[in-house]
């Protein structure tokens, strides 16, 4: 089953709220679920253009993602960061956790860790068409995962 996201919204708790928070609809017909891809263009919560490139498993109504996001620093959208989310999907809604840290500046000033929820509903459709990164992002150097890893 192939789904198109048409509203959705990341919030995270027990950390610093960033000072330009964007706390629209971040994401309006721009991310897509697969059978095994979740993938797409989408705002960032520090009001930066991201891309998510995720690996999908659906467990009934359990779901797991995980691969990089990228576009978390507005200097090096190129930039990619692993994370791992699992979650839950009712009624053609889905709500992922999983561990958040703060990369724009805080109202506080303080870095650190949480937990991020993100709360997408979703369209059922017959046919998508994920576009790459590189041309969501207009990237134009080499991609780089993890690079606090290496």
């Amino acid at each position: 089953m192939n789904y198109v996201v048409t509203y959705g919204r990341t919030t995270h708790h027990f950390m610093p709220e960033p000072e330009n928070p964007f706390k629209e609809n971040q994401c309006n017909r721009t991310l897509f679920i697969t059978k095994d891809k979740l993938a797409g263009s989408y705002t960032t919560c520090g009001s930066a253009k991201g891309y998510l490139d995720w690996e999908y498993k659906s467990f009934g109504i359990f779901a797991k993602a995980s691969g990089p996001c990228y576009g978390f620093l507005k200097s090096r959208p190129h930039w990619g960061f692993t994370s791992t989310v699992y979650g839950l999907k009712l009624f053609n809604w889905i709500w992922l956790f999983g561990k958040s840290y703060n990369f724009a500046k805080t109202k506080t000033g303080v870095r650190s860790y949480g937990l991020m929820i993100l709360r997408m509903k979703l369209e059922k459709v017959k046919e998508v068409t994920i576009k790459p990164v590189e041309e969501c992002l207009n990237l134009t150097e080499e991609i780089v995962i993890d690079p606090h890893l290496k």
